[in-house]
């Protein structure tokens, strides 16, 4: 699927107007109607504006994926460990989604001694 059927089928699944997804990402509703019929390509600073107004990667906007967001790997990830499966199916629930989404895009450039200090404040949050 090309760029203009994508961004007009997430703007449509987010019920969104062209008017309201123009004014989202600080462009006039004839810019996201030339977006989403002869080509018009926005620029990198308003792709990730659009990305992130309609909850999906940047991949995914541009047809390089099918995955629309790096959480739903994560979430369709098969385990045979029964205690990841367990977490897994908990924050694909509707609310803690949005929650994973965050901490993955704070967390995702994290060293491995910043990844031990997060995990030891979370140990001493739990006592």
């Amino acid at each position: 699927m090309d760029f203009a059927k994508r961004l007009k089928k997430l703007r449509m699944e987010s019920g969104l107007t062209q008017k309201e997804l123009a004014k989202k990402i600080g462009v006039s509703r004839a810019t996201v109607a030339g977006y989403e019929t002869k080509g018009k390509e926005p620029s990198y600073d308003t792709l990730i504006k659009i990305a992130k107004a309609l909850n999906c990667s940047l991949d995914y906007l541009t047809g390089n994926t099918n995955k629309r967001s790096p959480i739903d790997e994560i979430l369709n990830y098969d385990t045979d460990d029964p205690e990841l499966q367990e977490i897994i199916d908990e924050l694909s629930k509707g609310d803690k989604r949005e929650q994973l989404r965050v901490v993955m895009q704070k967390t995702k450039n994290l060293t491995d001694e910043d990844i031990e200090l997060v995990l030891n404040l979370i140990k001493s949050i739990e006592k």
